[in-house]
């Protein structure tokens, strides 16, 4: 986990990352870091979407519909909006000083 949170800034390519409000196994401040970090350099590379009734196993979740929904839009166009609205979310939580 560290290797990964140090090799944040270095994340070139189109990238989607999924993050659940109510994961308790991957820290929200951590994440919160590695997610500022991500977007620094290269912010339009990056696409993510914060679930605020998402756990840690998003793609098992009842609301798991929802995010292969997302996850379609975002392969087939980089720049759509997400029916969730879950990108906006995540927009608004990074903007935050945590």
């Amino acid at each position: 986990m560290d290797h990964a949170f140090l090799s944040a800034n270095i994340v070139s390519s189109n990238t989607l990352l999924l993050y659940g409000e109510k994961d308790e196994i991957i820290p929200r401040q951590a994440t919160y870091r590695f997610l500022k970090s991500l977007t620094a350099k290269k912010p339009h590379n990056h696409v993510i979407a914060y679930y605020e009734n998402g756990y840690h196993m998003l793609l098992r979740d009842l609301q798991a519909p929802v995010l292969w929904n997302d996850i379609r839009i975002w392969m087939s166009s980089f720049s759509s909006p997400f029916p969730s609205g879950a990108e906006k979310r995540a927009m608004e939580w990074l903007k935050q000083e945590n």
